[in-house]
């Protein structure tokens, strides 16, 4: 009896030894080579690369540079006075960007991968202007959007730090 059961026991082994492996390459062929991998998201300020403030003959000149895979919304782009708060300045002019119809806000502009520059107009007034507040939001093509950004720009020494 002892014999029988041994063997019994042996085989119920052998054959769940076969038939595990055969699961586990179907569930990788069925679902990827890994089931619980989440997309890879960059950090949002390498998703959306805001780059330096540049003075010009016409105003104030700035942008960013997208990452495939990556859209900025134009219509969450804010431009005001940080420093000193008391000047105000006029809207940024944007590209028209790509139409999208986002479940979330709607129809809306956006921009995709690669860099799109703005432009605020006023060389005189913004003369006095040492910081900006910069805010924006996007999303990656995955589906996952990060919650709105904002940045202060120092326009004297052209750096960008996180408020």
């Amino acid at each position: 009896m002892r014999n029988s059961t041994n063997r019994l026991a042996l085989a119920l082994l052998l054959a769940v030894s076969c038939v595990l492996p055969g699961f586990a390459i179907a569930g990788s062929l069925w679902h990827g080579d890994n089931v619980n991998s989440a997309p890879d998201i960059l950090p949002v300020d390498e998703a959306f690369q805001l780059q330096p403030v540049e003075r010009n003959a016409q105003g104030l000149k700035l942008g960013w540079l997208v990452s495939p895979g990556y859209y900025l919304y134009r219509e969450r782009i804010r431009v005001e006075t940080a420093e000193p708060d008391a000047i105000k300045i006029p809207a940024p002019k944007l590209p028209a960007g790509e139409k999208h119809h986002d479940e979330h806000f709607g129809d809306v502009h956006i921009y995709r991968g690669g860099r799109f520059d703005a432009e605020i107009p006023g060389a005189q007034s913004l003369r006095q202007v040492r910081k900006l507040k910069i805010s924006y939001q996007g999303c990656s093509e995955s589906g996952v959007c990060y919650p709105p950004q904002t940045r202060i720009v120092d326009v004297i020494t052209l750096s960008a730090t996180h408020p």
